[in-house]
């Protein structure tokens, strides 16, 4: 992987990069459980180095048809399981997408409930998440129905770093231009209501993990 280090590259676009004020949204269960504000989380998060590691479990997953490569990359879209709020490996989100009669699982990456991380579709081809955007992007899945339920404390903070960790790899921004929730996208209550609600707070994260 490259220096993720582009402080220059970030200021120069920072425009483009959401503010949170006073009065967004909360991490569910943080403010809660310290009293502190989201901005203050924001605030301390320290930026990604070269010794920053993510744990990204790659289960060995057999695909119905060769996979293409994505020529470019300039989104990330942002899902939920939906349907269930219980556990599910990539393995079987993968055995149902092939049920679907697609080449295997669509997302590229899985966050669980305690935070870990799987590799569904590899990283560098394209995936099978959003209609009509698939060319040109990365998804990312976190397990539960946040329609109904709330994202854990753990898959939030996952879910920043993980961002960074992609917009890293592309020179991606992170923005309101870059950073989607599926519903963004297409016509569907994904990535459901309490994580849509987060994504301002995530993209500011991502933004503060990326300067240094």
């Amino acid at each position: 992987m490259r220096d993720v280090s582009r402080k220059d590259f970030l200021c120069k676009s920072f425009l483009s990069i959401v503010s949170v004020t006073v009065g967004s949204a909360l991490l569910p269960g943080i403010a809660s459980a310290s009293g502190l504000d989201i901005q203050k989380i924001i605030d301390e998060t320290k930026p990604m180095s070269e010794e920053v590691k993510l744990h990204i479990h790659r289960p060995k997953l057999v695909f119905a048809e060769a996979l293409q490569p994505r020529l470019e990359t300039k989104r990330i879209i942002m899902h939920h399981v939906g349907g269930t709020n219980r556990e599910a490996k990539a393995e079987e989100i993968h055995q149902w997408h092939l049920q679907n009669g697609w080449a295997g699982i669509g997302y590229h990456f899985i966050i669980h409930k305690d935070g870990s991380i799987e590799q569904g579709r590899p990283i560098e081809m394209i995936g099978a998440h959003c209609y009509r955007y698939n060319s040109d992007s990365v998804g990312i899945c976190s397990i539960g129905n946040f329609q109904e339920y709330y994202p854990t404390d753990r898959q939030l903070e996952t879910a920043g770093k993980l961002i960074a960790y992609v917009c890293s790899l592309y020179d991606i921004v992170p923005g309101k231009d870059t950073i989607f929730g599926h519903r963004d996208l297409n016509k569907t209550e994904c990535p459901g209501d309490h994580l849509y609600a987060q994504l301002d707070n995530l993209r500011k994260v991502a933004f503060n993990y990326l300067q240094g």
